[in-house]
């Protein structure tokens, strides 16, 4: 693989990421606004407060890897000749 075409794939792979952390940020700010400024009825609280509390430990991991103050990168890293022996 050539050096360009490894460095489009990691862009794209971040993009992909981006845009499903945005999609799942909505949905949770959708969530909030649904059960603090929406009259519900009450079989429906139920179970939007459910899926607010599902949704809580996946913006908590979605959070950690874009805040997180390692540096680990899923991406594979890039090996040498000298490091393949």
């Amino acid at each position: 693989m050539t050096d360009s075409y490894h460095d489009m794939l990691i862009n794209r792979r971040l993009i992909i990421r981006a845009a499903l952390s945005m999609i799942l940020l909505c949905i949770f700010c959708v969530l909030l606004i649904l059960i603090f400024y929406v009259e519900l009825p009450p079989s429906m609280e139920t179970m939007s407060a459910t899926l607010l509390g599902a949704l809580v430990g996946n913006l908590t991991s979605t959070l950690s890897y874009w805040f997180d103050s390692t540096e680990n990168d899923s991406t594979p890293a890039k090996t040498t000749t000298k490091e393949r022996r």
